[in-house]
């Protein structure tokens, strides 16, 4: 499992790609798992191509809501797309925060 904080910047793989799961925890001091995200990569396949793609989710009062994005860069195999995939999910995180939630 590979975690994230958002105020270490600390990653660590312990897991081959497409099962990294990566707790961003806010909070300097308060680090409860209603705090937290996880972004599941999950890239799909196009053509001989893979694209960047992945899930975040986080636990709220009423329940887990989760926020899905596919995006158009390509990679040649599944784990550079993982790979890619966490780094956007960090960034959806670090930008958005709850917000990426929301109802449109």
């Amino acid at each position: 499992m590979a975690r994230y904080a958002r105020s270490e910047s600390a990653v660590t793989n312990e897991k081959p790609y497409l099962d990294i799961a990566i707790q961003s925890c806010l909070g300097e001091v308060r680090r409860s798992h209603e705090d937290c995200f996880v972004i599941r990569p999950a890239p799909r396949q196009d053509n001989d191509r893979w694209l960047t793609a992945g899930i975040i989710t986080k636990t709220f009062d009423d329940g887990d809501k989760e926020h899905r994005f596919v995006r158009a860069e390509t990679h040649g195999g599944p784990e550079e797309a993982s790979n890619f995939s966490i780094i956007k999910g960090k960034q959806f995180v670090d930008d958005l925060g709850d917000r990426m939630f929301k109802s449109r």
